[in-house]
């Protein structure tokens, strides 16, 4: 039957297969225990990022409703005061932290740790270009009530983005591969061949 769905060599259709399983176990969950090595792994990586988002957010939002006369000044890279962008870039990292669906899905955790990380990075590169590279306010206040030399604190952020950037877009590289990998993996398994 020409105009049909493929079948296999039992004669059962791609879906049905899907639909039933194939030896007691449906194909989505033999799919899904190869992942779980690199899922418990994405799954403590965006724990971290959000612990690290929590403390940070909350630290810049306090921070901008603080009473020192550098909230005011303007931001070499954005134009804004100080104190709104600390406001603004809180929330967004208080937001991202607050993003969790379950432990079996991170992809929208993911995506939102990527893009805000990123967001942060290409700031930083901007600070840099514009030789307005001096210590990061990521901390804001806590800096001063911890006894942290900005410098010192500036190292920490810097190697705490590094971690959240490099971390994340190895995450993603590994979904994408394990998605491509599934999806020319997946005719051979169930015995369709490929149309010649």
């Amino acid at each position: 039957m020409k105009g049909g769905p493929a079948r296999n060599a039992s004669g059962m259709t791609y879906h049905h297969i899907l639909l039933t399983g194939i030896e007691g176990k449906t194909l989505r969950e033999k799919m899904m225990t190869k992942r779980s090595i690199s899922s418990k792994a994405e799954v403590w990586f965006v724990r971290s990022a959000r612990g690290i988002y929590l403390i940070t957010g909350t630290a810049k939002i306090f921070s901008a409703f603080g009473r020192a006369k550098l909230l005011m000044l303007s931001d070499p890279v954005v134009g804004l005061p100080w104190k709104y962008l600390l406001l603004i870039t809180g929330i967004c990292e208080l937001t991202v932290a607050c993003i969790w669906v379950s432990e079996k899905y991170t992809k929208i955790p993911l995506l939102a740790i990527t893009w805000l990380t990123t967001a942060i990075s290409v700031y930083r590169f901007g600070m840099w270009w514009a030789n307005a590279d001096r210590p990061c306010g990521c901390l804001g206040g806590l800096t001063d009530a911890l006894n942290i030399s900005p410098r010192a604190a500036d190292a920490v952020m810097r190697v705490l983005l590094i971690y959240l950037l490099v971390s994340a877009y190895s995450f993603i590289f590994l979904r994408w591969l394990r998605y491509s990998g599934e999806q020319r993996n997946l005719s051979p398994a169930l015995g369709f061949k490929d149309p010649a």
